[in-house]
């Protein structure tokens, strides 16, 4: 029995093993599987990529070339054949001449006014890979960095052109590379890419992507580049794939704890450890009381424990969420006063107006030093100046488009108030081109204007809608921040300066702090009007010069529709909501501007976000308390067998005891006192019943045997004709029929002879009838002596006739056997006085079938012999007929 149980327990912990293996092969295979499918996917990308960068770079070598074979085409490129036949497509942003470390002319001029006239010398970050082109002579590569035109990380190919020597000409290219990714086949919805860029002469940079994350992947496909450098390309796992993954694991966990149990049972079963569990007649089994009374306990247990874990992981992925949630805030709300907070920065610049180091007069000054303050400045979008005939100078940086680099833009009376927009060079001064915007503009009748004018102090305005109305329309949305008034050094006003930040601005800034997508961040003012969401939802709606500010509950999100409802009641603590079957945790704080509105951002994270850990910490807990519930069981099993075994073998004694079976030993019942009394007690009690039962079958065996042979007795008279020892009438017809039917089954010979005493009347009136019936006892015994085989028959039909049954006899054989019988009966010469011989003689009908055919009945065959028995008697008597 031990070993039994180790046996047992030893397969339990073997179907849990091999459970786990198979989850970790399959782990394995998926793996494979997907590095084999990754590994496919970024070979295709290296080779589309390869190709297209080589065909940048040869391009970017062979203009390089053809203009140092033409260096009249590179110092006039206006006009020239050459260059209006270049094209630049995605993803080359641009194809830029520089001469002597400046840029001056860019290849298309739309969309890269930002780069045009670019001094390098005053951007480090170019001049290192610029020297090396001109040390070298050879085509380099640029460090990643962000593109002037784009905002967008880039990389720039470099070729030297061969000029003379006061002259150092480059051709070089700008190439986004998320634009090159896309079109070398990255899906991005499918496949995350990392990419690593490897250069002998600095150390390495990621091109996209974080490094922890990009070390942690298992190594990718390598693209060559310029100067030996190499693009180390990994690819993040599918998310599908990882839903799938867990799907097949859980079902692997589930067959292996559903196979391991079958096998359990049918080990349990094939030893007899399951028997005695059930009962045939429905009534409840003590093995069966035992089991339940203990299992059930230890299931109720188990469950209890497993809801207990399952709450307290429950509660735990909710405080992460909430700690989660509250950092996310605060550091969002951090960086949100950080980016309000350079508006006011900015407008403290009227002092300067006030100490005449910027006057009014001198607006090349002024749009000079706005360009400078925007450029360390990165959150402000706009710091500007009207003066009191409502001119307006202005720096900007574009809230839209993916040109974000600087702007001047002005409308004064010497434009007609119309409004241009110029891009800035390196040295702070406009370019030639430039953007017709709002056609007119007059700073006096905007609000931040009029606010300042008015209350003659520096305040918040509220959030206004840009009228630049450039075509690009890069200056399209809303914009918020601070106004102050203007004075010279005589205390005379003399206009208003504003410095705000473009809401947009602030949609990034929530954006970086939305935890992948996963919550939702809303910047609101205290009344409910939106400022700013990290999924650049809508928060405001404009036709023309109506501006519709819309509010939390306005909102097309329905998950900032639902914060509305909550933040209204301004309740405290961490509350939750339900929208579309998900469960989001909802946090906010309140942000208090210097001098103006009181600003909310709230945070709604969805409790998804930690669904993974969760569930995956419960299926382990499941798992456990199934092996802990396997485990239970198989000892209670045990226990139960061998604490009821005794009484089940004592059960199965008496069965066979009350089946008659009194050899059965008495089993052995343990050591247990008690058991052993009531065995002994039990064997006594069935020796005193053998005893009894033994006396009892005695008699019965005794009353059955006389019984048998009354019956025999009876069965015998009730066919025996009792005078003469033959078979009577009744058996005859029984017996017939049997024969007869026997012989048409056959198709044999049938003979039948009908016996009748000569003059029998007469000799009994004469002798008597005790001398009649031994006269009929001796001719019976003649009859008898002629039916000797199984299938004959002789009968007394009645009075002094007898009937002799031949089957299976031909004719011939059934008249030897009636002359026979003629002679015997003739030979015993017993007198009769009234016969013509002076004894007794015999007359026989013969009635005999060759073959008896199916449809021939006995009858027939009987009403013929005894025709012939007629016909014997009307010859003469003592004849055969």
């Amino acid at each position: 029995m031990k070993k039994l149980l180790i046996r047992t327990i030893l397969l339990l912990m073997a179907g849990a093993g091999l459970t786990l293996l198979a989850e970790q092969f399959s782990a394995s295979l998926h793996e494979r599987m997907h590095q084999k499918e990754q590994d496919a996917y970024l070979a295709d990308i290296r080779d589309n990529l390869q190709a297209r960068i080589d065909r940048i770079i040869t391009n970017n070598r062979n203009l390089a070339t053809q203009l140092a074979a033409q260096p009249d085409t590179f110092n006039n490129p206006a006009g020239s054949e050459l260059l209006n036949s270049l094209r630049t497509t995605d993803p080359v942003a641009s194809i830029s001449l520089s001469r002597n470390y400046k840029i001056f002319h860019v290849i298309p001029e739309e969309n890269n006014e930002a780069i045009a006239n670019m001094d390098y010398l005053l951007y480090p970050e170019n001049m290192r890979s610029i020297r090396r082109a001109f040390i070298t002579g050879e085509t380099v590569i640029s460090e990643p960095y962000r593109l002037q035109q784009t905002s967008r990380p880039g990389m720039i190919i470099r070729t030297p052109v061969a000029l003379p020597v006061d002259q150092l000409g480059m051709v070089s290219t700008a190439v986004d590379i998320q634009s090159l990714l896309l079109a070398a086949g990255h899906q991005p919805e499918r496949y995350g890419l990392l990419v690593e860029l490897h250069h002998p002469e600095y150390s390495d940079h990621m091109v996209q992507g974080d490094s922890e994350t990009f070390r942690r992947l298992p190594p990718g496909v390598m693209v060559t580049l310029p100067e030996q450098a190499i693009w180390d390309i990994r690819s993040l796992p599918r998310q599908s794939d990882h839903k799938s993954f867990k799907i097949r694991q859980d079902l692997i966990r589930l067959g292996g704890a559903g196979l391991t149990t079958l096998l359990l049972v049918y080990c349990l079963k094939r030893h007899g450890l399951l028997s005695g569990l059930f009962s045939s007649r429905r009534k409840i089994t003590l093995r069966l009381s035992l089991l339940l009374l203990t299992v059930t306990p230890i299931v109720v247990l188990i469950m209890l424990f497993e809801l207990l874990y399952y709450s307290s992981v429950q509660q735990v992925s909710q405080q992460q969420l909430k700690q989660q949630s509250e950092t996310l805030l605060q550091q969002a709300g951090t960086q949100i006063q950080a980016v309000l907070g350079t508006p006011r920065q900015a407008a403290f610049n009227s002092e300067l107006f006030h100490q005449d180091v910027l006057k009014a007069s001198r607006s090349e000054d002024i749009l000079g030093f706005f360009a400078t303050q925007l450029r360390i400045q990165p959150y402000l979008s706009f710091l500007a100046m009207a003066n009191t005939e409502g001119e307006f100078y202005a720096a900007s940086r574009p809230p839209g488009g993916t040109d974000r680099t600087l702007r001047m833009q002005w409308a004064t009376l010497a434009t007609g108030r119309e409004m241009r927009v110029h891009w800035v060079n390196d040295n702070n001064r406009p370019s030639v081109s430039f953007i017709r915007g709002n056609p007119a503009y007059d700073s006096r009748d905007q609000a931040w204007y009029q606010q300042a004018q008015k209350n003659l102090s520096m305040q918040w305005y509220p959030p206004h809608l840009y009228k630049t109305f450039d075509d690009k329309k890069q200056y399209a949305g809303l914009g918020i921040g601070i106004s102050a008034p203007l004075f010279d050094s005589n205390n005379i006003f003399i206009g208003v300066i504003s410095a705000d930040v473009a809401l947009s601005q602030l949609d990034e800034v929530l954006e970086k702090h939305d935890n992948n997508r996963q919550a939702t961040l809303v910047l609101s003012e205290a009344d409910g009007t939106l400022l700013a969401t990290s999924g650049r939802d809508q928060v405001y709606q404009s036709d023309g010069d109506t501006l519709r500010r819309l509010s939390l509950a306005d909102s097309s999100n329905p998950v900032i529709r639902a914060m509305s409802g909550i933040l209204s009641t301004d309740s405290s603590g961490t509350p939750s909501m339900k929208v579309a079957g998900e469960t989001y945790l909802l946090a906010w704080q309140n942000i208090i501007l210097p001098d103006g509105p009181e600003l909310r951002l709230a945070i709604a994270m969805p409790a998804s976000s930690q669904t993974a850990l969760t569930n995956m910490i419960w299926r382990d807990a499941l798992s456990a308390g199934w092996l802990i519930l396997m485990f239970s069981s198989l000892v209670v099993i045990f226990v139960t067998d061998r604490i009821s075994r005794p009484l089940l073998a004592l059960e199965r004694w008496a069965t066979r005891l009350r089946r008659g079976q009194w050899a059965a030993p008495l089993p052995d019942v343990g050591p247990v006192r008690e058991m052993v009394s009531l065995a002994h007690s039990l064997d006594s009690m069935a020796q005193q019943l053998q005893a009894h039962t033994s006396e009892l079958e005695h008699q019965v065996n005794l009353r059955t045997e006389e019984l048998s042979r009354a019956n025999r007795l009876l069965e015998q008279q009730s066919i025996t004709d009792g005078l003469t020892g033959l078979a009577n009438r009744r058996c005859l017809d029984q017996q017939s029929l049997r024969l007869w039917q026997q012989a048409q089954r056959q198709r044999s010979s049938f003979a039948l002879l009908m016996i009748d005493i000569d003059w029998f009347k007469n000799y009994n009136d004469h002798y008597g009838h005790l001398q009649g019936d031994d006269t009929l006892r001796r001719v019976a015994t003649i009859l008898d002596t002629h039916a000797r085989r199984p299938g004959d028959l002789a009968a007394r039909y009645g009075g002094e006739e007898f009937v002799l049954v031949l089957s299976d006899t031909p004719d011939k054989t059934a008249r030897d056997i009636a002359a026979h019988i003629l002679a015997a009966v003739n030979l015993e010469q017993i007198e009769h006085k009234h016969s013509p011989l002076g004894h007794i003689t015999v007359s026989i009908g013969l009635a005999a079938c060759e073959h008896v055919l199916p449809g021939m009945e006995f009858g027939q065959l009987l009403q013929q012999a005894d025709n012939a028995l007629y016909q014997a008697k009307q010859q003469g008597r003592n004849r055969v007929a």
